[in-house]
């Protein structure tokens, strides 16, 4: 946990959006609404945009920040998730709880390294898929998009 905030603890939690070629606006949107309601539990949010490259962080320290995330998405590549996995590890491995979003068509999942940093943060992942099973080792949960 993070020191008080006016009474109220404050986390951080690191958010991993997917935003290669495979994601559409509908999921995107959805991610951002995901990213909006982990805001609302007064948390500080990073979030780390990914395709085959992770992307500068975005810091989110309030529901007024939502539009500096939506205009700071890049992507549309393609998928290998180790670029972020290596930013969480050198930069933010003391967050507080580890979100992804993606499809979980990733190019590179099987990579050895992959494996051990995801095992690694396992117990502070949660993983969101819209189509693939994350690996079994995470706690997953399916998102439907209509």
């Amino acid at each position: 946990m993070r020191a008080p905030f006016n009474s109220i603890y404050w986390i951080q939690v690191l958010v991993l959006i997917d935003t290669s070629g495979s994601i559409g606006e509908k999921e995107l949107k959805k991610f951002v609404s995901e990213v909006y309601g982990i805001l609302k539990e007064n948390a500080e949010v990073v979030v780390i945009p990914w395709d085959a490259t992770a992307y500068d962080p975005i810091v989110l320290k309030s529901q007024r920040d939502v539009d500096k995330l939506k205009a700071g998405l890049r992507g549309g590549g393609g998928t290998c998730i180790l670029p972020a996995l290596k930013m969480v590890d050198s930069k933010f491995s003391n967050s507080d709880m580890i979100v992804i979003f993606s499809d979980w068509e990733i190019f590179d999942i099987n990579d050895r390294d992959v494996q051990s940093l995801l095992k690694k943060y396992a117990s502070r992942i949660l993983a969101f898929t819209t189509y693939k099973q994350p690996p079994e080792f995470l706690k997953s949960f399916k998102i439907r998009i209509s």
